[in-house]
């Protein structure tokens, strides 16, 4: 069964390097190493799955919660 692909866009690649970049500095420590090890496979691929969807929108959720809002 082949899964859904959607791919980055270049706003998507720059917001999920932020990510990174906040959590390697300390900034973001809700996630640790292996979230910026998931976040590069999917920056390396260009795109990521529906399984990796939900995953994503937690990230996002919880960037907004505590670096805008």
């Amino acid at each position: 069964m082949n899964e859904i692909k959607f791919w980055l866009t270049p706003q998507q690649m720059i917001f999920l390097e932020k990510i990174v970049q906040k959590i390697s500095e300390g900034k973001f420590k809700v996630y640790g190493h292996s979230t910026i090890a998931g976040l590069n496979d999917i920056l390396d691929n260009g795109y990521y799955t529906d399984r990796n969807k939900g995953w994503l929108n937690a990230i996002r959720e919880d960037y907004l919660e505590m670096f805008c809002r």
